[in-house]
């Protein structure tokens, strides 16, 4: 068994009941933990609840065809990265060009040597952790991506606004509460980020995790005040699920210092910075980050905070360099 890809989930995707069983099975033993969905559809229902490592998808199906499913898959932004590698009996070289130009990260002709399966599962799983830098924890975009995304609306001269997100007194939780714990919270701040962008419609965005309880997300700035606003109440509202009802009542926590002193530190709260390209010029991806930095230090410092806040940089100097 290959330990080091034992947490990896996988999603099989065909519907014969002997293909889904054998793929099932031979990836089981690898320690992948295997789901299986007998057509296109239940796929793309499937990656949206459970957002697996990988999915290894048959072409021809009823309900939904694999090309369907992929170009679905590759439109929506929980499931966009999510690589995909098709198994089909098609073995023309148009076939498995129309695969890869929809977007598949790999195709292999049935029936396919358990073998070279299991290489090619491999081999996709490590290309796309590499490139994409994709977070391990929440699944989203990692640091390599999200600069590439904000190079390109630089280079693209359009409006845009970029908000970094930070959870206030997450260490003190942390260390209380335990890791496990905390990446709870940071899962939960990930996936109100995604609610929170399920509601515009057809807006273009972006989210990433920095890392931590570090993320930024971007998208129009006409809307994304709005945007940061709800995700600060919801979290403000539903925090309470994560500390012990004494620590909600008393509204902190009592955590030892590193000299032994018991400190009362604030329950968590989210500070969100917002930096637009509205009234300054924004030219490269590092004054982005030192300008949302500095608003976030801002937001963080400001006396009497009893919960998340959004703050907006409403600078106007056009010809501020770093």
């Amino acid at each position: 068994m290959n330990h080091h890809v034992s947490q990896k989930k996988l999603l099989v995707v065909d519907d014969e009941d002997e293909v889904r069983n054998f793929v099932g099975r031979l990836m089981k033993k690898e320690g992948y933990l295997v789901l299986a969905a007998a057509n296109g559809s239940e796929a793309v229902r499937l990656a949206e609840i459970e957002t697996p490592d990988l999915i290894l998808m048959d072409v021809t199906m009823p309900v939904m065809n694999g090309y369907a499913a992929c170009i679905t898959l590759r439109s929506d932004f929980k499931t966009r990265y999510i690589p995909i590698i098709f198994l089909s009996s098609k073995e023309t070289v148009p076939d498995k060009i129309q695969g890869l130009k929809l977007g598949a990260d790999d195709y292999l002709t049935k029936p396919c040597d358990p073998e070279e399966l299991k290489a090619r599962v491999e081999t996709v799983l490590l290309r796309c952790q590499r490139n994409l830098a994709i977070n391990p924890l929440t699944k989203l975009p990692g640091n390599s991506l999200i600069e590439e995304e904000v190079n390109e609306k630089i280079r693209s001269q359009r409006l845009f606004a970029f908000a970094y997100l930070d959870i206030d007194h997450f260490k003190a939780y942390n260390d209380l509460y335990g890791f496990k714990a905390g990446d709870g919270v940071i899962q939960f701040v990930a996936t109100l980020l995604l609610h929170g962008f399920q509601r515009i419609g057809e807006h273009p965005f972006f989210i990433g995790h920095i890392g931590g309880d570090d993320f930024v997300f971007m998208t129009d700035p006409s809307m994304i005040e709005g945007i940061a606003n709800t995700i600060a109440n919801s979290f403000d509202q539903e925090r309470s699920h994560f500390y012990s009802e004494k620590d909600i009542n008393r509204g902190f926590v009592l955590v030892k210092s590193r000299k032994g002193q018991v400190d009362s530190t604030p329950l968590m709260s989210l500070s969100i910075a917002i930096v637009t390209n509205e009234k300054r010029d924004l030219l490269h991806y590092g004054k982005v980050v030192e300008i949302a930095s500095e608003m976030k230090r801002f937001a963080k410092t400001l006396p009497d905070r009893t919960g998340s806040l959004v703050v907006k940089d409403k600078r106007k100097d056009k010809n501020d360099r770093v």
